[in-house]
């Protein structure tokens, strides 16, 4: 699958993960293809697995057994789906999705049922896991719901527009309930990887499994006869988004409104078919969350709001009350008894629907997906995009403990792969895995992972010295670098610098690294001497950050090639600072034009450029010490981002990512040589040792990312 959506706005002076999300509703069209892209061969020789199987990755929905023992997580990227015992913190089995990716996973007393969206398919297994048969269903099915005998299963399919119903016992199709309103809702997206979460529209079976029940996104909610696959009534609400049911089944709570009309939550009495009751929400439109969590006699509602807020409604005296506390809901859950509403988020609420009050939370585990179990106050939830994990809660109605986090998985895993160093002589990769904390070592004579490294916590950027024997690899949110020795492929230093180390250069001799730490906005000199490394300096440097552009590329360093020199993109005040290697002292501070991000030498250092990424431009800098000064400025496309510099050919080489080419400028007098174009947007540029152009570039949804 292909991500082609790129946050091309956001810095960060702190490098803090940026997540973003976008509404839709079914006017807008738009479906899960248009922003992953459709699966397509690739043409790589070889792949190399950078952890240790089986890996549970890329957690893309999660939910609870019928019994509540064990929670099951879709693992889109290794195709498999993980039963974890939560009280234990055990895989109990993984089960494979036989190559498949699944989207969506639902269960029943005596059956598993896995959608796989993009090939038109569900699989069915009993509930232990044994695997019965795939189905085919409509096209892409991302959501499943059981009837309530859980002997039948519904599944709603968003490009075909149906609602593909099974009989999971026999794994038979009994019935297709064509136009049934089935869409995207919302599409959140990360900035340090290419993950991302899909939330579609819910629908519901009443209680006695006469009627499916869905909100149409436009201007009514639908019963659809599950026997006759019509619709019986209609109930005129516009733009009704969502539905819930009460915890007793006899009312069905509504939510209604965009931001381009008011947010209103509406009671409907399933005896009349009819509307009991409405609240309007002033001032709010709907949050993050779609989803409504409803008390026992769906007298209160609990939903996300936006400006921060979560809000509960009191259908009786129609009121609410908005919580500022609890942030705006990524996802909302009614407890198994419905007496308690769950605001899941950075801080995981408790809300008592009888006192209408918060009275538990706990705060510092993202989750944009969760539920809670069917049986017991505990919930989970993940986020797909910063973590390979489920976090498990338990609760009461006047505490909340957070029980820890519980890999899907192997406890070894290389997640996220975000940089690759290889070594000098060739013999070596070293992959950093943002995710799980971890460095690949690769042996590139026989093209497989020798070992998987411990780093900490969003490792980034890796560089190897000139001889081939070390590699530096930058321990994020640790504020250190660590040594990995190749010859016993070993980490044999941790040097503390600054807090969230991320950029690393190092001198043409091996001796000496220089780091840009993020969040201190210093420079740390390190003096490279395997077990015995250590920093030998600190230095503030401006306020140097990240450009979330292309998933993230933080302010740039370089050393000169005679290593005099070390200049740092001082990034947020539009200056090249320039320190002497000798000293450490800073030589000279150097004006260039909007955000300076990257920065390359020429051959012999007297020359180097830096794109100015939001000004699209380059600065070409005379490098002289203290006496260093600007030679001209060019215009570099739209947004110049990363930049390598040609040995045969003595140019420089600029990535502009969206105008889709490589620009390419003369290294002496920085005039503007002419351009390489692609069809996709480019994200780094390199040369061959023949001085080829070479052009990493993104994918789209037919073209996969290619170099």
């Amino acid at each position: 699958m292909l991500l082609v959506v790129m946050i091309i706005s956001a810095f960060s002076p702190i490098g803090d993960v940026e997540v973003q999300w976008e509404s839709y509703d079914p006017t807008d069209g738009v479906t899960a293809d248009m922003l992953l892209g459709v699966p397509i061969s690739s043409d790589a020789n070889f792949e190399i697995e950078t952890g240790v199987l089986p890996e549970g990755d890329y957690l893309y929905d999660l939910t609870w057994s019928a019994d509540g023992q064990t929670v099951l997580v879709a693992n889109y990227m290794t195709n498999n789906i993980s039963i974890i015992n939560p009280s234990t913190g055990e895989i109990v089995s993984d089960l494979s999705t036989n190559g498949f990716r699944p989207g969506a996973v639902a269960t029943s007393v005596n059956y598993i049922v896995v959608t796989f969206p993009m090939d038109n398919l569900v699989g069915i297994y009993t509930e232990t896991g044994t695997f019965l048969a795939t189905v085919t269903t409509g096209e892409q099915p991302w959501r499943v719901e059981f009837s309530p005998d859980g002997e039948t299963a519904y599944i709603g399919c968003d490009i075909s527009d149906c609602c593909t119903v099974i009989d999971v016992s026999s794994q038979t199709v009994i019935n297709t309930i064509e136009n049934f309103p089935f869409w995207l809702q919302s599409f959140g997206w990360g900035s340090e990887n290419p993950r991302n979460y899909l939330v579609f529209s819910e629908y519901i079976l009443t209680n006695d499994g006469q009627y499916l029940v869905t909100a149409n996104g436009i201007d009514a909610v639908l019963f659809f006869n599950t026997i006759s696959g019509n619709i019986d009534h209609t109930i005129d609400i516009i733009d009704a988004g969502s539905v819930s049911l009460s915890g007793d089944g006899n009312r069905l709570v509504v939510m209604s409104g965009s931001y381009s009309s008011a947010l209103t939550v509406y009671q409907i009495d399933l005896s009349s078919f009819s509307i009991a009751e409405s609240v309007v929400i002033t001032g709010s439109n709907p949050g993050t969350a779609k989803g409504i969590a409803v008390n026992q006699d769906g007298s209160k509602a609990f939903i996300s709001t936006s400006g921060n807020t979560s809000t509960l409604i009191n259908f009786n005296n129609q009121g609410f009350k908005q919580f500022s506390s609890t942030y705006s809901a990524f996802w909302t859950g009614a407890n198994y008894d419905h007496t308690l509403a769950i605001s899941g988020q950075y801080r995981f609420s408790v809300i008592d629907f009888a006192s209408e009050t918060m009275v538990a939370q706990n705060q510092g585990h993202t989750q944009y997906i969760g539920e809670t179990s069917p049986v017991a106050n505990e919930a989970v939830g993940v986020d797909p995009m910063r973590h390979e994990a489920v976090h498990y809660y338990s609760f009461t109605n006047s505490s909340v403990s957070y029980q820890g986090d519980i890999l899907s998985g192997s406890a070894v895993e290389g997640d996220a792969p975000r940089r690759v160093a290889i070594s000098p002589d060739g013999n070596w990769a070293v992959v950093s895995n943002t995710l799980s904390g971890n460095a690949t070592v690769i042996n590139m004579n026989s093209l497989t992972s020798v070992a998987v490294l411990d780093i900490g916590n969003r490792v980034q950027n890796v560089k190897f010295t000139p001889n081939s024997r070390y590699a530096v690899v930058c321990g994020f949110e640790s504020g250190s670098v660590k040594i990995i020795d190749m010859q016993s492929v070993s980490v044999v230093a941790t040097v503390a610098t600054g807090s969230r180390a991320g950029v690393v250069d190092i001198n043409s001799d091996g001796t000496m690294a220089c780091i840009g730490n993020i969040s201190s906005n210093t420079v740390s000199f390190v003096e490279l001497d395997g077990p015995s490394s250590f920093e030998v300096a600190e230095k503030s440097c401006g306020t140097i950050g990240i450009s979330w552009v292309g998933y993230g590329i933080q302010s740039g360093l370089a050393i000169s090639p005679d290593g005099t020199v070390c200049l740092v993109c001082d990034s947020f005040n539009d200056n090249i600072k320039i320190f002497s290697m000798s000293d450490y002292s800073l030589l000279a501070t150097v004006a260039v034009g909007d955000f300076p991000l990257q920065v390359e030498f020429n051959n012999d250092g007297s020359r180097a450029m830096v794109t100015c990424y939001s000004d699209d431009s380059v600065y070409l800098l005379e490098v002289d010490g203290a006496s260093s000064s600007v030679l001209g400025n060019w215009p570099a496309g739209d947004g110049p981002a990363r930049i390598a510099y040609d040995q045969v050919g003595e140019r420089f080489g600029v990535a502009a990512i969206f105008s889709k080419e490589i620009r390419l400028y003369d290294a002496g007098s920085g005039s503007f040589l002419g351009a390489e174009t692609y069809t996709e947007a480019v994200l780094q540029p390199g040369f061959t040792a023949e001085g080829d152009v070479l052009a990493l570039t993104t994918g789209s949804a037919t073209t996969p990312a290619r170099l």
